[in-house]
């Protein structure tokens, strides 16, 4: 009898952590803007997201068509093979990366909106024509 009790409540707690995890996942890939990062993915076909490193980033385009964006205020210039394809949903840049303890940064991926996006790919076409010209 003692040994069913044990057995059923491990088996509670069990299905009771699944649920937990499960909900937490489903969140993890959702900014507070709404913004859902399930699609994005980097140039290697990982996910740009692993639950917690993308998050909205205000962002500016200097004149030289470099990106800089501002993930928790700090200044990250993207490479240019880090911006993603897809533009973003909620019209707002969004940063995926790891913000080192050092001051450097890690770009997983940029997402930015439907119109800089565009232009950026724009630019990274130029830059790959450039680098194979005679």
């Amino acid at each position: 009898m003692q040994r069913a009790t044990v057995t059923n409540s491990l088996k509670i707690a069990l299905a009771a952590t699944v649920i937990a995890l499960s909900c937490s996942f489903s969140l993890a890939h959702r900014a507070v803007t709404g913004q859902d990062y399930t699609k994005y993915r980097q140039r290697n076909g990982m996910s740009c997201c692993s639950g917690h490193d993308c998050r909205p980033a205000k962002y500016e385009i200097r004149k030289d068509g470099t990106i800089v964006m501002f993930p928790d205020g700090r200044a990250v210039v993207i490479p240019a093979d880090r911006v993603n394809q897809l533009p973003s949903d909620d019209g707002l840049g969004h940063w995926c990366g790891l913000l080192n303890r050092d001051g450097s940064a890690t770009t997983f991926c940029a997402i930015l909106p439907s119109r800089t996006a565009q232009s950026s790919r724009i630019r990274t076409a130029q830059l790959e024509d450039a680098a194979f010209a005679p």
